[in-house]
């Protein structure tokens, strides 16, 4: 209509369809600023509303990583308790072991190194004695134990035993 009729004659400014017209363009102009208000007040509810679950979800991981921390710690103490009370039983089996008394070289009965078991195998260890004097000796090697205190954890070596006693 408005190409047909040229824009400011005097019959399209007069018009009933005119005037609405431009009165819907001044309404648009005067509503813009306010939709790109809500516009924008919408994208920052929806980033927070994201912001928000993003946190939720990291709160959520967290928590649940927190409690496979716990129940992995709590399987490792009840592991090591299991070991620890299979150890005291082992070493209360190897008792009667324990029958050597040298009261010169060690205040407990002794048991020989090689009959004695830690965890089921052979215990590995060295000599007290050699260990505390060669820790200044870089590369020093230690004698293998003759005679072990399973109480104190301590081993001598046949050298050291003979000197000591």
């Amino acid at each position: 209509l408005l190409h047909l009729l040229l824009d400011g004659s005097i019959h399209v400014v007069e018009t009933q369809v005119y005037k609405d017209y431009k009165k819907l363009l001044e309404q648009i102009q005067a509503e813009r600023p306010m939709l790109a208000r809500e516009s924008y007040k919408k994208k920052e509810a929806e980033e927070e509303r994201k912001e928000k679950l993003r946190l939720a979800r990291a709160e959520k991981a967290a928590k649940k990583r927190q409690e496979e921390e716990e129940r992995l710690e709590k399987e490792r103490l009840e592991h090591e308790r299991r070991r620890n009370k299979e150890r005291q039983a082992e070493m209360t089996r190897q008792k009667s072991l324990h029958s050597h008394h040298f009261p010169y070289v060690h205040h407990h009965a002794l048991a020989e190194h090689n009959a004695l078991q830690m965890r089921g195998c052979p215990r590995r260890s060295e000599c007290d004695i050699c260990r505390n004097r060669n820790i200044r000796i870089l590369f020093a090697q230690s004698n293998p134990p003759k005679y072990t205190c399973e109480e104190c954890d301590w081993d001598i070596c046949d050298e050291h035993f003979r000197e000591q006693n």
